[in-house]
């Protein structure tokens, strides 16, 4: 069982949706009732859980995590971003599973360049200097800006990018379901914008 944390967000309702499309179990925790519905009716299993409170029962049986959660327009991103992935690394350190896909920023190690978003990717960089500590079987996918326009199926991707842009979230989502079960991106950094390389060549060229 694949569980996705966030999944009534943005990107994660595709994460969700790229699951399924390949036939793979999803669990998908949501921190209200009312976001249940859209996700059963497309096939995932719901499970309500607030990161800031209780969520631990989530990954009973989950085999897998994806974390596409964010603070978002909350303002909780030093309990979202940081804490709370944090938090989520030492519960699977300790039960398991030890498979975490976590969707964080381009510009984590550079965040003095982007000011109006400094904050929260100083919190998002705590995390992942965190997991990067783990003996968890880590992925960190950096994506750049995030639009909601259709997926290409083509990226610009590479464990450190020297250029910026912005990249479909549908792209996004395809490429964390793309990895997920893949050795070759365990301890490995993914960034991630528009580009015209097929996902499937961008990845065997990134991980070889």
């Amino acid at each position: 069982m694949n569980l996705v944390i966030g999944a009534a967000g943005q990107t994660g309702k595709l994460i969700v949706a790229e699951l399924l499309r390949v036939g793979k179990p999803v669990r998908a925790m949501v921190r209200r009732e009312e976001q249940r519905a859209e996700l059963e009716n497309s096939g995932a299993e719901v499970v309500l859980g607030d990161l800031t409170g209780d969520w631990q029962h989530a990954l009973d049986g989950a085999s897998s995590v994806i974390f596409a959660a964010g603070a978002g327009v909350s303002g909780q991103f030093v309990q979202i971003d940081h804490l709370a992935a944090v938090a989520l690394m030492g519960e699977m350190a300790t039960r398991g599973p030890k498979r975490l896909l976590m969707i964080t920023s381009m510009g984590t190690t550079y965040p003095e360049r982007l000011p109006f978003i400094e904050a929260v990717l100083r919190e998002k960089r705590k995390a992942e200097i965190a997991l990067e500590a783990s003996a968890l079987e880590w992925t960190i996918v950096r994506p750049g800006g995030l639009v909601n326009t259709s997926g290409t199926g083509k990226v610009q991707l590479a464990q450190s990018l020297q250029v910026g842009g912005m990249v479909p979230r549908a792209d996004v989502a395809a490429l964390c379901v793309s990895v997920l079960e893949d050795p070759r991106s365990f301890h490995k950094v993914l960034e991630v914008v528009a580009g015209e390389t097929a996902l499937e060549k961008a990845l065997e060229n990134a991980l070889g």
